[in-house]
C-alpha cells in the first residue's frame, strides 16, 4: 500500500536518533512538518491536536512509538477519524483511574484500619471507603 509506504518513510526520517521508536519530541516535530500535515490532511486526519495523536500511535504507553505502532495507530484514526477525542479520553481516564488507585493504596498504608468493618451507621461503599448512613434523619 502505497501510503503506508510513505507514512514508514516520514517515520523513518523522523527518527533523528535512530533508535527505532518516535520519542514525543521526535513525534512533535514530524506534525510541524508541511509535508507530513499535507500527506496526513489528504488522508482525512487532523493533526492539530498532537498530543492525543501521539497518545493514539503510543500504543503500549511508554512514551514513544515504535513504527508499527505509528502505522497501526495512524490507519486506526484514520478509519475512526473523529474517535480522536475518545482516544484521549480513553487515554486520561485510565490514567487518572491508576493514579486514584495509587493514592488508595497509599492512604491505606498510611491509616492501617481502614479494612477493619465499618462502626454503626457507617456502609463500606468501595475498599477501604465508607460512606456514613443517614438513618431516621429529623427535620
Amino acid at each position: 500500500h502505497a501510503e503506508l509506504a510513505q507514512l514508514k518513510e516520514m517515520f523513518m526520517s523522523a527518527d533523528a536518533d535512530g533508535s527505532g521508536a518516535l520519542t514525543f519530541e521526535e513525534f512533535t516535530a514530524l506534525m510541524r512538518r508541511n509535508d507530513v500535515r499535507l500527506f496526513l490532511m489528504k488522508m482525512d486526519l487532523d493533526v492539530h491536536e498532537v498530543v492525543a495523536l501521539f497518545h493514539a500511535v503510543d500504543q503500549d504507553g511508554t512514551g514513544s512509538a515504535d513504527v508499527n505502532e505509528f502505522l497501526y495507530g495512524v490507519m486506526r484514526i484514520r478509519h475512526g477519524l473523529k474517535a480522536i477525542d475518545m482516544i484521549s479520553l480513553m487515554y486520561d481516564v485510565h490514567r487518572v483511574g491508576t493514579m486514584v488507585h495509587e493514592v488508595q493504596e497509599a492512604v491505606c498504608e498510611l491509616v492501617p484500619d481502614l479494612g477493619r468493618q465499618p462502626r454503626s451507621g457507617w456502609t463500606r461503599v468501595l475498599p477501604g471507603v465508607l460512606f456514613e448512613r443517614h438513618v431516621g434523619m429529623h427535620q
